[in-house]
């Protein structure tokens, strides 16, 4: 037993030959050795015996340093010496000589040693893995809390910095788990230093030590939830992982299947440097065309649709109050990809409660996805998003955490990321990343909701909308499912205003120039619908953007809950803002040089009521239209020769930019591999132009590679 029990630690510690998917299988398959309250003792011996090889190799390496310290100094010593007494050397070559062999000798030594005992053992990755192991087992097993717990008592005090960044790395790691025992949370808060702003904690442990505070201020505090609080720092501290930036063509084309997770997609997409959803309360079309020309350009990798566009609303609760435009552009999407191209089999889509659901685990061990692609939402500034809340941001952030981690290790799922990609028809360049722990199913569990669905109508609210399906075609003879779907929403939101008279008068007339706006979207091709670039802003009053919001909202929910016969070609094309502006302003222009029907001179007299008392306010001058955002960009400054030669002329001039220059932060963290990430800038170059020369004398254009007949003679 003791040899088995032996090999089966050395197997979970080898970090080099075994696999964190190996490590996990091994933790599962051997139950048996770690269930036997007998073995405790042969544990406890196998732990001290790695705890005290951990010991010995730091010790050799301190003083192999140490030596290697040393010969340094003594050769530049000896070098000062030499320029000083240059006669004196010359006549005692053969001395030197020998002392420098000596030096050559024992330096290698001192290397050789070094070398010799990075071959045998990785403390840090092997004290990451023991204590994982061990927090796991104490879990269910009592018998090995108090050998977890004196391990880590042992790493925290560890001489190597490193090591106790580990067991610190771990004790937030558990301490984020919501500890219900109170005695392993205050053997927890023993095993820490009792003051944390003395100068003789190491640097390495601080942002750790902060990280841990965060924790404990929110056991203090239960009313608070922990991701308001958290920064990304924190989530990287608790959930580590790495990331390199790979051309993944031949996966996005070689793939069976694979998923992309349509949350996090439009969240990117309507954070497009080209989108604008914030002046005139958005559009819907223009976010859809960009989402539907990268899934074309990923449906050309393999011509055949080897992906499925999955939506959880788990993810959506988070930003469902954030701006009623995102809500109703999830919408459009999810009605035009079920109602539009699925028929053609081009494209997939499912949406689900939560990754935790029955129905999609069941989903997802029938797919066998070989990857999950979406977006992590890090590269988003949390504080100056002008689309979502720091609040919001924060939990997305978390939640993708999770969502990543639950994949890779639950279903072994490789993890690509849409932040940063470059998309072509031969190149899909993006983000692996690779979490290096995983979450327990307990903390997923407490985490994740399962939220329910929309509420689903009953049989006479069916009946009742297929009802007024039927009478509004019969009316205007219209097939296009966005005047129902307009004309439901208003009557919808009449319901509720009944015991508001002041919004119900208002909203009586604003439900006109939504009428006016389908009927114009309607009719009008996107030719007849190019509008000026500039043309006078328009401003709205608080209860006029309340009203509209709403409407949205209305609108978002009839999309989920009604399902018409009607045609869903266009549906995508349901709001655009912009040219609901622009009617108004032509409306206004027009009212004293053009004869109107008496329906339209009506909708005229009630937008004059609404000039009047003042809920729009149209601008004098062209100059003043809305602004997406006041503050200006900040640019990260990169400077080489190259890129400082050629901005010169540029920054020489005093013109007032719209960006501002700030410089790199070097305190980036260490998750990061290769050559890009998003963080920090790092200096790049393909292997032709690191070894082609490019002088003029190798220019010569009759040098070619392949000549002709007549160039051979």
């Amino acid at each position: 037993m003791n040899d088995e029990i032996q090999t089966f630690i050395e197997f979970l510690l080898d970090t080099e030959t075994t696999s964190e998917t190996s490590f996990n299988e091994a933790i599962t398959e051997k139950q048996t050795l770690y269930n036997n309250v007998h073995n405790v003792s042969i544990f406890e011996k196998v732990v001290d015996q790695k705890l005290q090889q951990w010991k010995i190799y730091y010790q050799k390496e301190q003083g192999a340093i140490a030596n290697r310290i040393a010969i340094n100094a003594g050769n530049e010593t000896s070098d000062e010496e030499s320029e000083s007494e240059s006669e004196k050397e010359s006549l005692s070559d053969d001395e030197d000589e020998k002392t420098l062999q000596v030096q050559v000798h024992k330096k290698g030594q001192t290397i050789q040693s070094i070398k010799q005992s990075d071959i045998l053992i990785d403390p840090v990755s092997q004290c990451k893995r023991l204590l994982q192991f061990l927090y796991y087992c104490q879990q269910d097993h009592t018998h090995l809390i108090d050998l977890y717990f004196r391990t880590l008592d042992y790493c925290v005090k560890n001489d190597n910095e490193k090591i106790g960044a580990a067991a610190l790395q771990q004790i937030a790691l558990h301490l984020s788990d919501d500890i219900s025992d109170q005695k392993q949370y205050q053997r927890l808060i023993r095993l820490l230093p009792s003051n944390l702003s003395s100068s003789t904690i190491p640097e390495i442990h601080k942002p750790i030590l902060t990280t841990i505070e965060i924790l404990r201020s929110r056991e203090q505090t239960t009313n608070q939830d922990m991701l308001t609080i958290m920064s990304s720092n924190d989530l990287d501290i608790l959930y580590p992982y790495k990331a390199r930036f790979l051309d993944l063509h031949r996966e996005f084309r070689d793939s069976m299947h694979y998923f992309i997770d349509g949350d996090s997609l439009i969240l990117s997409v309507a954070h497009h440097i080209n989108i604008d959803l914030i002046s005139y309360y958005g559009n819907t079309l223009h976010v859809i065309f960009i989402i539907e020309r990268i899934l074309l350009t990923l449906f050309n990798q393999t011509q055949q649709s080897n992906y499925t566009l999955i939506f959880f609303d788990c993810h959506y609760q988070y930003y469902e109050k954030e701006k009623s435009i995102l809500s109703l552009i999830r919408a459009c999407l999810i009605s035009h990809l079920s109602k539009n191209i699925n028929k053609y089999g081009s494209s997939k889509v499912r949406k689900f409660s939560t990754w935790l659901d029955n129905e999609y685990i069941k989903f997802i061990y029938e797919e066998k996805p070989h990857f999950i692609f979406y977006h992590d939402m890090s590269s988003f500034d949390i504080n100056k998003d002008h689309l979502l809340s720091p609040v919001a941001l924060k939990n997305l952030l978390y939640i993708y955490r999770l969502f990543g981690n639950y994949h890779q290790y639950y279903h072994e799922s490789n993890l690509y990321l849409m932040n940063k990609l470059i998309l072509t028809d031969t190149m899909v360049k993006c983000f692996r990343i690779e979490f290096k722990e995983k979450i327990s199913m307990t903390l997923l569990v407490k985490k994740i909701r399962i939220l329910s669905s929309y509420h689903i109508i009953s049989m006479s609210e069916n009946n009742d909308s297929i009802e007024f399906e039927k009478k509004i075609y019969e009316l205007t003879n219209q097939h296009d499912v966005r005047l129902f779907l307009y004309l439901k929403a208003i009557m919808n939101i009449m319901k509720t205003k009944n015991d508001q008279s002041n919004s119900e008068s208002l909203f009586n007339i604003i439900s006109q120039l939504l009428v006016l706006h389908i009927a114009l979207l309607i009719r009008l091709s996107l030719v007849d619908r190019h509008l000026p670039s500039k043309f006078p802003s328009i401003t709205f009053s608080s209860i006029f953007s309340q009203l509209i919001n709403q409407f949205q909202e209305h609108l978002t929910s009839c999309l989920y809950l009604y399902s018409s016969l009607l045609s869903y070609s266009k549906v995508v094309d349901i709001f655009d803002g912009r040219l609901f502006a622009f009617t108004l302003y032509q409306l206004k222009q027009s009212s004293s040089k053009m004869k109107f029907d008496s329906n339209t001179m009506d909708i005229v007299k009630q937008l004059e009521q609404l000039i009047q008392s003042k809920h729009i306010i149209f601008s004098t001058s062209i100059s003043d239209r809305q602004l997406v955002s006041n503050e200006k960009q900040k640019i990260i400054k990169i400077s080489n020769s190259f890129i400082d030669n050629y901005l010169k002329p540029i920054f020489s001039t005093n013109n007032q930019w719209t960006f501002d220059i700030i410089d790199r932060d070097d305190n980036s963290s260490a998750r990061y591999e290769g050559k890009y990430h998003w963080h920090v800038y790092k200096e790049v170059g393909d292997e032709i132009s690191r070894v082609r020369n490019n002088d003029d004398g190798y220019r010569n254009s009759n040098k070619y590679r392949y000549r002709t007949k007549g160039q051979q003679r």
